[in-house]
Order: C-alpha cells, then structure tokens, then sequence
C-alpha cells in the first residue's frame, strides 16, 4: 500500500536545484537510507515528506493513513518544560545542504612553552554526580589527547576545567606560558544566530587573515562549501553540518597553539572529515580532542584520558583502539545480564592417546620446516631493510607452525 507518492518535484533555494524533477513512492513497511554528500538535499526531501516546506514545482500526495514524525538534528532552543515534557510532546525541525570540496587551512600562532596545562589532583561534582575525583595529568606542547566517556559523564565539563574556564573544587590547573586557545564548542555556543555568516566570520569585514594572507570573506567561505548567496544569510538558517562548518572557518582563522575540539565531528560528511583528519594531524600545536568517533580518535590521538565511573579517570597511551588493548576489567559485579561462571567438577584425565599417522608424519617434517624457515629468515636479513615486511611475515607463519603443533601434541596428553 502506498502511503506517500512525490511526482516531478523541484526545489532550490536560489543556487543549485536540490531536487530536480524527483519521483519517488513510499510502501507501507519499508525501510529507506538516504546517502548523499552535504548539500545534496537529503534533509530537504525529509522536510518535503514531513509538509514543513513546499516544493517549487511538482506535487506530493500524502495518504490518509500516514502519520509522519521527524527526528531533527538539533534540539531548538526555545523549547519549554522538562526533558520528560519534551519527550512525550515530539517536534520536527530544521535542515539544508550543498555539496562542494572543502578546504582547510589552521591559522597557528607563535608555539607555546614546552608546559601546556597541569592539572593537579583536581575535582569536580554536580550535586551527587562525581565528574572527576582527585586526577592529576600534565600536557606537554604537541600532545594530541583524546577525551573518552558515555554522554552525561561530564566530558564537555573537564575540557572546561582544563582551559581554565572552569575552577575545580579541589585541586588547581595551571597554564603554560604563551598559550592560545581555540576552542571548538560543541553547543555551537560562539555563533550569533541573528547575524549572517559574514558577520559571524569576519565581524562585518571584507577580508580575513588566514595563514598570514588576506582572503576576502566570499572566497574563503567558499573553501567551506558556503555559496556566495548564503553568506549574507542569518546563521539560523543552516543545518547542522552547515553550522559545524562555519564554526571550523571561525575557529581557523584565530591563531592559536591549543586546538579544544568538543565533538568538531558531528554532522560532517566523510571528505570534511578525512580532511579536518589530515590538518589536525599536521597541527605542530597541542590537541584536547572530545569525541565519539573511534576511527578519528584512533588517527588523531597520541595519549586519552578515559572515564571510568564514579569521577575515576585512566590515561592511556595511544588511541581509542589502544585503550581497548591496555584496559583491564573493572573490579565489582559483573554488568547485568551476565552470570557468575559455575564451577566445574573435576573430571578423570582422559586416557593418553597415541598420535594419529598424520601427526607422526607432522613431528617427523617438523625439524625440516624449521631449518627452512631459518634459512629463509637469515637470506631476507641479509637482502637489507626493504624485506622487512616479508621477514616478519616468515618469522609468523613459523610461530603459528609451532603453537599449532604445540596445541596438537598438548590435546593428545590431555
């Protein structure tokens, strides 16, 4: 049964037509991904579904039987009542996109001291909720560290106490010398949303500094897939990729040697991604790093400090997969769902078997593949450093004989 039918539809919002002529009916049932780059429309042709803009040419036909609810990407500003009102009233909301190549530069400042940030047996709670207890961690020019925790557990609040925005209450935090911040806000709190991007930007100015060159304000938000027609436009007008953007071009045109960065991955499509990846990668400044995406923490990170529980917090060396690696399990109750493993009753030893005519054959070639592998080994070593690799690979397969024999011979004595 079909619930909605889209015929012919057009829309533009006075660049590039977003949609083109689309056709499209929707089944009873399914389930349906839209991909695209930012700015190819998706968001327009989910508010085209919900009714919340028209279409400048074509026409949509909504079935009695449908009943549309759309999840926006932000949560509007002016909502009243508790969480729990919000929740049970629902809402829609908000989105444009446009596609393009995006281009970043970061403005540095002069380095700073070789100290950047200290922070010495610091704590801080809400109420009864514990964000930090009694940690201390010093942060030395270039590091690039990861901040690691579930929503809620007070991420956003520690960056804070390190930038010095927020006193602990207990302990102290101390900056090194010559150090300037840029801060990414995750609440995209640094943006006026009255005033037009131009103005958010460049502060009404033609020209911006970047990278020790004046680019005027039309060209250099063009690096950041902005149309020149949008520039003069409120920023309340942007979805939230489109706001994550600007703010990334607000952010690098501050000169700094401290990049704060609280979740800067949000709403970017993969090319911003990949690219704000590899200028963060070649910052020379220190990186304080929020963020939930594993892969960018893994590429970007060199240390993380991870929370725990209870306002423990862990360094590790490494990214969020070396994190992983490095953890111990916690002390306590298992979590739920799991169950104490039961104790198993002692059973007779099996009777020792005899080896099988292919195992014997096995043991027999074993000594042979060894010294083969050895020679094998020793030719590479002496071919130089570009068989490094292969070495490696040889000295493997050699181990994974062994165990595996090993393994063979143990389960027979068993």
């Amino acid at each position: 049964m079909g619930l909605i039918w889209i015929n012919e539809v057009s829309v533009s919002f006075g660049g590039p037509r977003l949609l083109d002529g689309a056709t499209l009916q929707i089944e009873a049932g399914e389930r349906i991904g839209l991909l695209g780059r930012n700015g190819s429309g998706k968001s327009t042709l989910m508010k085209l579904l919900v009714g919340d803009i028209t279409p400048d040419s074509g026409g949509i036909i909504r079935s009695n039987d449908a009943r549309i609810a759309m999840l926006p990407q932000d949560v509007p500003d002016d909502l009243p009542g508790t969480v729990y009102d919000v929740v049970a009233a629902g809402g829609s909301e908000r989105r444009r996109e446009q596609a393009g190549n995006v281009r970043l530069t970061i403005q540095e400042a002069e380095r700073s001291g070789k100290l950047v940030a200290e922070a010495q047996r610091i704590s801080f709670a809400f109420a009864d909720q514990k964000i930090v207890e009694g940690f201390s961690t010093v942060i030395l020019r270039g590091d690039k560290v990861g901040i690691i925790g579930p929503n809620g557990s007070g991420k956003t609040t520690f960056l804070k106490i390190l930038l010095g925005d927020l006193q602990p209450q207990q302990g102290r935090v101390r900056l090194g010398s010559g150090v300037r911040i840029a801060y990414f806000d995750q609440l995209r709190a640094q943006l006026d949303e009255n005033r037009s991007l131009k103005d958010n930007i460049a502060d009404g100015n033609d020209m911006v500094i970047v990278g020790g060159v004046a680019r005027h304000i039309v060209g250099y938000l063009q690096d950041f897939l902005f149309l020149p027609e949008q520039i003069p436009a409120p920023v309340r007008s942007l979805s939230g990729g489109e706001r994550n953007r600007l703010l990334l071009a607000k952010l690098f045109i501050l000169p700094s040697n401290v990049l704060a960065l609280d979740e800067p991955t949000n709403d970017l499509d993969v090319e911003t991604l990949e690219l704000l990846e590899d200028r963060l990668l070649e910052y020379s400044g220190t990186i304080l790093l929020v963020s939930h995406d594993r892969a960018f923490l893994n590429n970007v990170a060199t240390s993380t400090i991870v929370f725990e529980g209870e306002g423990r917090l862990q360094e590790y060396v490494g990214g969020y997969d070396d994190w992983l690696r490095q953890r111990t399990a916690p002390d306590g109750p298992l979590p739920t769902g799991l169950k104490e493993p039961k104790p198993r009753k002692d059973k007779p030893p099996k009777e020792k078997q005899k080896l099988s005519y292919k195992e014997t054959r096995e043991l027999e070639t074993l000594p042979q593949k060894l010294e083969a592998l050895e020679e094998e080994k020793q030719r590479l070593l002496d071919e130089g450093d570009l068989h490094a690799t292969r070495i490696r690979d040889c000295v493997r397969v050699s181990a994974e004989e062994i165990r595996r024999f090993e393994q063979s011979m143990s389960g027979n004595e068993d």
